[in-house]
């Protein structure tokens, strides 16, 4: 076996060109000895393939996540259009849950709109 000089790729003997990143290989390369730079080189190959699974991984998750975001997204709309519905969709403690929070939402809204809009006082 034969090491690529450009990547530090492993090649059969009779390889003429790296299948890895392409260059060619002269008679000096398959002449040379490899036992010197293998370890540098397998480290080197080790970093690189393992940033290839971190940034893979990443990106895996990164893909997820947005399939999660929309689900929740999605459900979050569809309870705003009809909060009943959330206790045919999950739990219907998560339902109640759900439902209570959106009446204190609604009766904290009305309230703020109350103490806003101007009184008008009667001289009665």
């Amino acid at each position: 076996m034969k090491k690529c000089n450009n990547c530090g790729a492993m090649m059969n003997e009779d390889a003429k060109f790296c299948t890895n990143c392409g260059a060619a290989f002269t008679e000096t390369e398959s002449n040379q000895n490899i036992d010197t730079s293998e370890n540098s080189n397998s480290d080197s190959n080790e970093n690189q393939t393992s940033q290839m699974v971190q940034n893979v991984s990443n990106a895996v998750k990164s893909v997820e996540y947005d399939k999660v975001a929309k689900g929740y997204w999605k459900y979050f709309l569809m309870t705003l259009k009809n909060p009943s519905t959330s206790f045919t969709v999950t739990d219907k403690i998560n339902g109640w849950i759900q439902f209570v929070l959106i009446a204190i939402l609604n009766s904290l809204v009305s309230v703020s709109i109350l103490t806003i809009m101007p009184t008008t006082e009667c001289d009665c």
